[in-house]
């Protein structure tokens, strides 16, 4: 459940300002929140991607699902590609 708040109302909704306290404090911390597009499309990735597949894998684990070990790695995988990418494009901009 934590992976799924994470995802969809902080990181997800940051990205339509529709916190916009939270996306404040975003922009403090790292400008690209003010307009960056590989930030807004990690953010929607998350939102849309990344917290129902919480939601899933937080069902399969509540319910001892066959599918949960293969899931996780899924969601394991698709979050370090997205380190990858929201760190990579703040190296490449020289941040």
């Amino acid at each position: 459940m934590n992976g799924a708040f994470i995802h969809i109302l902080m990181d997800g909704l940051s990205v339509f300002r529709a916190l916009p306290g939270l996306h404040d404090l975003y922009y403090l911390i790292d400008t690209r929140y003010k307009g960056d597009v590989a930030v807004d499309v990690v953010s929607l990735f998350e939102l849309f991607v990344m917290g129902p597949l919480c939601l899933i894998q937080y069902y399969a684990v509540r319910t001892k699902a066959s599918f949960r070990h293969p899931l996780q790695l899924v969601i394991a995988s698709i979050q370090f590609m997205g380190t990858i990418v929201y760190l990579g494009t703040g190296a490449w901009l020289g941040w």
